[in-house]
């Protein structure tokens, strides 16, 4: 945690000079990107939602669900993981949901997600280099695919590798949890309907996403296709399945500076387009928190007169 802190704050100092050209974004350029972090977060909570209801057995609105979802995220940008902790909490004390129902919906999520995130990446940037030869393209998606195969096959391997546990240990209250969250993703993940709306809350999420990292790149003076910013957004994606740091705070700074480099562009670039991400995605939430407890205000008077 602290190293990775560390490396960010030298990589953001050295290119204190590049970061200064974020004062000259236009207002429409900020508030474009608010937008489409909104719409990446509001479709990130709705492909949750999804696979919680079918885990949880139970109707959750979207509306009390959103909420619940923005809060933790905005939550976790200052505490590493305290979003699972007071979604869990609030789950249980207004839905009657238990938390492990919420930790294998959050696990089955968050593998699809990233699953179908990273072979979405790879097919748009394949259809890219149609009747054209790309070798920095094509190596990346050979990263993609081989990312999308390691992803894949990792609940199956797993759920081999748990047979071979001692029987004390698979007996234990972790280890059955653990198998009974990796039941819960394969079935769903072998229903039609579910895997189908969650897809497309995928697809919508990576595309308002991917453009806002483009458009990230742009303000710091380096045009990237829509495209490439997808492809990012899809490996960012998967470092940051696990969170050390508040809102992974350094880690994704030299995540995009590698990827930056990755292909083709300074790290530099890299790092201001993370600060803008960062920084947008922060307003965002907080926008939306700022929507739902103005509406949940409207809402207590109205009941009250």
């Amino acid at each position: 945690m602290l190293a990775s802190t560390a490396a960010a704050a030298w990589i953001v100092w050295t290119s204190r000079d590049d970061i200064a050209l974020l004062a000259d974004a236009a207002l429409w350029v900020i508030v474009a990107m608010t937008v489409l972090h909104a719409v990446s977060i509001v479709a990130q909570a709705e492909r949750f939602r999804v696979v919680l209801q079918q885990h949880a057995k139970r109707d959750i609105g979207i509306g009390a669900w959103t909420r619940m979802y923005v809060r933790g995220r905005l939550f976790s940008t200052l505490i590493p993981q305290s979003a699972h902790i007071y979604r869990g909490l609030a789950l249980r004390q207004d839905h009657g949901v238990s938390p492990m129902r919420y930790l294998s919906s959050l696990a089955t999520q968050t593998w699809m997600a990233v699953l179908a995130g990273l072979v979405f990446a790879a097919a748009i940037l394949a259809m890219t280099l149609v009747g054209r030869q790309s070798p920095a393209r094509l190596n990346v998606i050979g990263g993609l695919v081989i990312a999308a195969v390691v992803v894949g096959v990792s609940p199956i391997v797993l759920t081999r590798l748990s047979s071979y546990l001692p029987e004390r240990i698979r007996r234990a209250r972790v280890a059955r949890l653990a198998g009974e969250a990796l039941t819960l993703a394969g079935s769903t993940s072998r229903d039609g309907r579910v895997v189908g709306i969650f897809l497309a809350y995928v697809l919508v999420g990576l595309l308002a996403g991917g453009i806002g990292m483009t458009i990230a790149f742009a303000i710091g003076g380096e045009e990237i296709a829509w495209t490439t910013g997808v492809a990012v957004l899809a490996f960012v994606n998967l470092g940051n399945v696990i969170s050390i740091t508040p809102g992974n705070l350094g880690v994704q700074e030299i995540g995009i500076a590698a990827l930056a480099v990755l292909f083709g562009y300074s790290p530099a670039q890299g790092v201001i387009a993370s600060v803008v991400v960062r920084l947008s995605n922060i307003v965002a939430l907080a926008v939306l928190v700022l929507l739902f407890e103005i509406e949940g205000l409207t809402t207590r008077k109205s009941t009250v007169h």
